[in-house]
């Protein structure tokens, strides 16, 4: 009975889970479009002070102002509506992430095994990757002073052949021609 609930407390947690992810991201996609949003509030701000710098000049020359205030306070009555939205939507969303994580918490509070196993394994993991890089470096090291001696021995084995190695050569013709006189006096 008790591997049945933990079964089925497993299952909901991870729908849970799914749904505070679905959740987190529609809040990150409204976070993201308010951010848009505040961007064109800057943009208008910035035109609308162009326009008053503009009216300031042409008053001095005797020019009427133009009707662009009606577009602008139109245009930051519906910056501000869809702000509010967002801000909404933004509370609700905000709201019903934590009574996800609330249910959440309240499935997974006794089932130490599905938040630990998880968490020793990916402890495990990182351990046993240091140990093994760390192996790999001593084998690398080990190889390189290993291809370096033998270097060393190359060097040194070339430089003594240049002295001595003529003397060795010597031998060996004395010894063939002494191969020589032997088959010749063979034949005699």
């Amino acid at each position: 009975m008790y591997f049945g609930l933990v079964i089925e407390g497993r299952s909901q947690g991870k729908e849970l889970f799914k749904i505070y992810e679905a959740e987190f991201h529609r809040l990150l996609n409204i976070c993201e479009k308010k951010v848009q949003y505040l961007r064109d509030i800057k943009v208008w701000q910035n035109f609308e002070s162009i326009c008053v710098k503009e009216d300031k000049r042409r008053e001095e020359f005797g020019y009427e102002p133009l009707s662009y205030k009606y577009l602008l306070s139109n245009q930051r009555q519906m910056q501000a509506q869809m702000l509010y939205k967002l801000d909404a939507i933004i509370r609700a969303t905000t709201i019903n992430m934590q009574q996800t994580g609330k249910k959440l918490n309240a499935v997974t509070r006794y089932d130490y095994r599905s938040i630990l196993v998880p968490l020793l394994k990916s402890f495990m993991r990182v351990q046993l990757e240091d140990l093994a890089n760390k192996d790999a470096e001593k084998k690398y090291e080990a190889v390189e002073e290993a291809l370096l001696s033998e270097l060393d021995d190359l060097d040194k084995k070339k430089k003594t052949d240049k002295g001595g190695g003529n003397a060795r050569q010597g031998q060996g013709n004395s010894k063939e021609k002494n191969k020589k006189k032997d088959k010749i006096k063979s034949m005699k």
